[in-house]
């Protein structure tokens, strides 16, 4: 398994943790899963990887969150998007800055969560962080 699959399933985890979610609505892909759902859904877009230095590698994602949102009044978001803003706030609490899987990661050096577009289409509302997982090599 590489360093790059092994930090993707830790943040997975990581992820339907922090956000109480079965593990089947975080994944990794592309692009989002054309799969029924209804409540959160997390995806981890990966970006191209970064080296900021010889031996450290930055692997870059887009950490999409996804909710399904019913009878919402055209240009408004309300409720919903206070709770799909408050999610951000929980992953930052348990990403930002912090080593939580560097145990079983021991190359990972912190993770960094930045960003929050908040968008609306249809009867979904999503919102997209940047996530950052620096490793040494």
């Amino acid at each position: 398994m590489t360093l790059f699959e092994r930090v993707t399933g830790e943040l997975e985890a990581l992820v339907a943790q922090a956000l109480n979610l079965p593990a089947v609505a975080v994944y990794t892909s592309p692009e989002p899963q054309a799969v029924p759902r209804n409540g959160l859904e997390a995806w981890l877009e990966p970006l191209r990887p970064q080296q900021p230095a010889a031996g450290v590698t930055s692997y870059l994602f887009a950490l999409h969150l996804r909710q399904r949102v019913q009878d919402h009044p055209a240009g408004t978001l309300g409720p919903a998007a206070k709770e799909l803003l408050a999610q951000a706030d929980v992953l930052r609490a348990a990403l930002d800055g912090r080593r939580p899987f560097a145990a079983r990661v021991p190359q990972l050096v912190g993770l960094a969560l930045d960003g929050g577009e908040l968008t609306s289409r249809d009867q979904d509302l999503s919102l997209e962080l940047d996530l950052k997982a620096v490793c040494v090599d």
